[in-house]
Formats: structure tokens, sequence, C-alpha cells
């Protein structure tokens, strides 16, 4: 049990055997009579972030995410899949001597596949809900809100050690996940030049096992409905302003919450329409003082459409996003807001470049955001990926997350192998 506890001891088992994986890598070796076959591959590269505000951390590191897979019987019948991050420099600007080495296992699993499901036991991540951008039904892991580079990719979710069983009936799929340690989202050092300090109830928190399940039915007219249940902390803290005998603090609220949600998607040959619905209960709203921690019911709505061109090279997508609370958060002017938000992505030149834009913008409030990114594929295996995040317009009225409220740019080059 302790072994879980301890993420770092999870990924130096990885790294024994990553010697054993690397011989020989350019091509997946097989053995025909245990039909035994392993796969080796990564990603390294160089990630610079640079804030306007100067408000943000800044970054300027180096970075490795070498994974790999081992498979046993027809079919991946049993798999063994590894993965760690290893990062040259993880540090705020403000503390550059506190980390010179960031070391994070990403995943070490096992699973076990059959024609009426699979079970995958250990460290792994796991993906709900449709929507892009603000992913409200995606709450089974926390996040590493610390890292402002990561806060809007898939690498800021924090891999969890998880017992995830999933059952096949035909167009049915029943799916139940159990997290015996849990952990809770990491918090930034600071928030608009105000020191955070994490929550005094942490040891209780993670001591309490999440767990819940989520229900699947395809429709042979392309219908899919998943309704879901998971019982957690709430990931995305609130925080309530403070004073210290150092000066002003930002205190993070997380609990335990229970969130019922139903995700659904209807695709045809030109189209995706999707949809992402939750009700979390005892949601926290803030920090009234010390010793009370208002809470109330959350609901929130996220509904789009994609239209992709005939070759696949463009996407197009709108969505529409709302959030309602029973109880008016403290700090917030209102009990509901709404923003529609806009993607466009393309490939050009033969998938050599490949341009993404994001604008959110809020309906009633005046929160306002644009994201850019652009990834350039050369030598075949390597690809500069340059970005920019412009909060533009944020006058109090609204909920963009703190994390985003920064105008920053970042570049990052990679070589996958």
């Amino acid at each position: 049990m302790t072994l879980l506890r301890r993420p770092t001891f999870l990924g130096l088992a990885c790294f024994a055997f990553l010697p054993i994986l690397m011989t020989d890598v350019s091509e997946a070796k097989e053995s025909t009579a245990w039909d035994l076959r392993w796969e080796f591959q990564g990603d390294a590269g160089y990630e610079l972030l640079r804030s306007k505000d100067n408000i943000a951390p800044t970054y300027d590191r180096f970075y490795l995410l070498p994974s790999a897979k081992l498979t046993l019987g027809a079919g991946e019948q049993l798999a063994l899949r590894m993965a760690v991050r290893l990062r040259s420099d993880a540090r705020f600007i403000q503390n550059d001597a506190d980390k010179p080495l960031d070391f994070s296992p990403r995943a070490l699993n096992v699973q076990w596949n059959t024609d009426y499901g699979q079970m995958t036991l250990g460290l792994q991540e796991v993906e709900w809900g449709e929507a892009f951008g603000f992913k409200v039904a995606d709450v089974v892991h926390p996040y590493e809100l610390s890292d402002y580079l990561l806060a809007n990719t898939v690498e800021a979710k924090i891999p969890l050690a998880l017992v995830d069983v999933l059952f096949i009936f035909g167009p049915v799929k029943l799916e139940l996940i159990f997290s015996p340690f849990p952990r809770r989202s990491s918090i930034p050092e600071s928030i608009q030049g105000i020191r955070t300090t994490g929550p005094e109830d942490e040891d209780e928190f993670l001591d309490k096992p999440e767990f819940g399940g989520r229900l699947g039915y395809t429709h042979s007219s392309g219908i899919d409905l998943k309704p879901f249940f998971y019982s957690h902390g709430n990931r995305l803290p609130l925080f309530g302003l403070g004073m210290s005998a150092a000066g002003p603090v930002m205190t993070a609220v997380q609990k335990r919450v229970q969130t019922f949600g139903l995700s659904a998607s209807q695709a045809t040959e030109k189209m995706v329409y999707r949809g992402d619905v939750t009700y979390t209960i005892d949601q926290p709203a803030g920090l009234v003082h010390a010793n009370e921690i208002p809470l109330t019911n959350r609901l929130q709505a996220v509904f789009g459409a994609d239209h992709s061109t005939e070759s696949g090279d463009t996407n197009i997508g709108v969505q529409v996003q709302t959030d309602h609370w029973n109880e008016k958060p403290l700090g917030q002017d209102k009990r509901s807001l709404t923003w529609w938000a806009f993607r466009y992505q393309s490939k050009f030149f033969g998938g050599k470049w490949e341009p993404q834009a994001i604008f959110w913008h809020g309906i009633g409030n005046h929160d306002a955001w644009l994201q850019l990114n652009s990834n350039i594929n050369f030598l075949s295996a390597c690809v500069w990926s340059v970005g920019m995040d412009y909060v533009f317009k944020l006058d109090g009225d609204g909920s963009a997350f703190y994390f985003q409220q920064q105008t920053n740019v970042y570049s990052r080059v990679s070589y996958r192998f």
C-alpha cells in the first residue's frame, strides 16, 4: 500500500524496466511461441513560457517523456504500460533553487482484455466528457494547477492509482472506477501576487477513497449516451482571501463533492453534435471566515457542434457553456454565467502546418479569452509548437479560471521517437 501512496517509487520501478525495453527499439519485437510483443516510444524537447504581466511563472526547461508497452497474447490480451516524465527545471522563477529536476511517473499499469470487457490496475489516466476547452465532465483526476505551462493541456492531469473495470454487453458498456489513494489538485504559489496556502483538512481529504461509474449506450443511429456518477474532491479549488502574520493570503478550499452527469454525442457524415451536463452537490462556494465554508449545488452544461470538411483537414466547432449555482459564490455578482466559444483547426502543406484558434467570450459578462496555437511538423518526427493565451477583457463579473488570467506566449520544440 505504501508503494501506491508514493508515486516516486512507481516511477523508479518503471525506470528499472526501461534499459531492457530500450534495447533495439527500431521495431516491435515478437515471439511467435508466446505471442509476446513490446513497444517503446516517447517525446523529448524544450519548452519556454513568458508572461507579459510578469506575474505568472516563467519557464525555460528541457523535458523527456519515455513510455513503453509490453503485451502478451492474441489481440493484446494482457498489457503492461509504463511512462514517466522528466523535466530539467520545474521551478517558479522566484524559487530557482528548489527543484533542479522534476521526476513524475505518468503510467504503471496492467490491463487485461477479454471479449466482455477489460480491467486496468495501477497508475493511469481516464478521460470523460465530450466538450473541448472546459471539460466539466472530466472529474476523475486532479490537475497540476501550479504549472502555468500545462494549465491548458492534457499534461495538466495528475495520474492516479486506479481500479478501472469495463464491462461490454453489446451496445451497452459499464465502467466502474475506484481510487483508493486520491490526490488533490496542486495550487500555484501565488495568485495575482498574493501568497496561497492549502486547505487545513488535507490528511482527512486524502484518506477518503474516490469512486464512481459510467454507463454507456450506443444506438444504431449513432447516438451515444453516457450517464455517470463520481464521488471526488472538487478539482478546481476556490480561494478565500484572508490575513496572516506575513500579510494577505489566499486559502484553497477543497472538499468532497458528489457529481452526477450525462455526456452525449451524435455523429453524422460531416457533423458531430456533443454535450456534457453535470450537477455537483455540496460544491464549496468560497470562504466567509476560517470556521465556515459555505456550500452550494452547481449545475454546469456544455453543448456544441463540429463540422469537418470532406478531406478532414479542417474542423470548425462552436459551443455554449453555462454555469449555475444554487447560492451566489462569494466574490461573484451572479448565480449564473454563460459563455460561447469558437474553435478553428486545420492542416496545410500535407499536414506540415497545423494552426488552431479558440475564442471564448461571455454572454452577459465580460470574460474574453483568445488562445492561438501553431504546430509545424518537420524532419518527420519533429514538431515546433508556438502559441499565445491572451485574456483581454476581465471586468470582474465573469468567472475565468485564475490560471488563465494572464497573457503569455509559449514555444515548444519536441522530437518523437
